[in-house]
């Protein structure tokens, strides 16, 4: 016999102890990748907010400068709607995201409402279906 039981054992107990800790250290790596992957997925989500938030500064500001009518502002609306589903997404800024949406809400309403010629009902809001529903006799 070329080695003794004693050396076989203990090159049996080092195999068997780097194998736990190569365990280990793969189990924390996976989970500092899952951490890693949750933070990345949140501040996809704040980039987000942070593009809609600036395209809307961007439209606001330009609408400042000039009279505008109200098909004007038809875009914000849109822009309203990508805004609050961020809003849902992005945990970490969701009450924000909620205010800013409801601002620009009131602000919709008093320029649409300043817009409107006077006697003229509001538009309703669902949409341009919504709108034809009271008149099927236009296609």
């Amino acid at each position: 016999m070329l080695f003794s039981p004693t050396v076989s054992a203990a090159a049996g107990a080092v195999v068997a102890v780097v194998g736990v800790l190569t365990l280990r250290r793969q189990r924390k790596a996976l989970a500092w990748v899952k951490r890693m992957r949750g933070s990345d997925d949140d501040a996809q989500d704040c980039e987000d907010a942070a593009a809609h938030l600036r395209n809307l500064f961007e439209m606001l500001c330009d609408r400042a400068h000039r009279p505008c009518r109200a098909r004007d502002f038809e875009p914000l609306h849109g822009l309203r709607h990508l805004l609050a589903d961020a809003a849902q997404g992005a945990e970490g800024v969701r009450p924000e995201l909620d205010g800013v949406v409801a601002r620009l809400d009131r602000c919709l309403d008093t320029v649409l409402r300043r817009c409107r010629p006077p006697g003229r009902p509001a538009a309703p809001r669902g949409g341009a279906s919504a709108g034809r529903a009271g008149r099927p006799d236009q296609p």
